[in-house]
């Protein structure tokens, strides 16, 4: 599995690992989807009343919601593709969701059991790790890499960020 370093331009920010998942939910409403999430998974996803609007599609206003995993030191993001007749990541039209995940103990959470586990959902039809890094050259980033990058630092901005010691 590979792991991307997300470095941010402000100085109180950190290095820090993120992994991104590609959903597919068959165009599944975020609603649905996170109650469906939260049952399957026992987790607690909650909308995080941020409604991220892109630099790069400045039309949309994506709906984020929020997961944190005290005793696994790890938050999720989940966040729409599309919305209202719009896609955030245009070349990546196929995908419905993305899960962001990171945090303290990201190197030690068992992502392939993850993958698996998702992707045995009735809903889901389908779950990729989506690499932010080329696979050639890791030291380059995904030109993919600044949407997730612009949406974790209005995260982190607005205080969304769980800061694990």
């Amino acid at each position: 599995m590979q792991k991307f370093t997300l470095d941010t331009e402000a100085s109180s920010v950190d290095l820090h690992e993120i992994s991104v998942i590609a959903l597919h939910a068959g165009g599944m409403p975020s609603y649905k989807l996170v109650h469906f999430l939260n049952k399957h998974l026992g987790w607690k996803l909650r909308h995080t009343r941020m409604r991220h609007k892109p630099p790069f599609n400045p039309k949309m206003e994506l709906d984020v919601f929020t997961h944190v995993m005290n005793a696994e030191r790890v938050q999720w993001f989940l966040v729409n593709n599309k919305k209202d007749g719009h896609v955030w990541i245009p070349k990546l039209d196929g995908v419905d969701y993305w899960l962001l995940f990171f945090g303290a103990g990201a190197l030690f959470f068992d992502m392939e059991q993850f993958l698996q586990q998702i992707s045995e959902l009735d809903f889901i039809i389908n779950a990729t790790y989506f690499p932010l890094e080329k696979a050639q050259k890791p030291e380059q980033k995904s030109p993919f890499f600044k949407f997730f990058q612009a949406l974790y630092q209005e995260a982190d901005e607005k205080n969304m960020v769980r800061w694990f010691e």
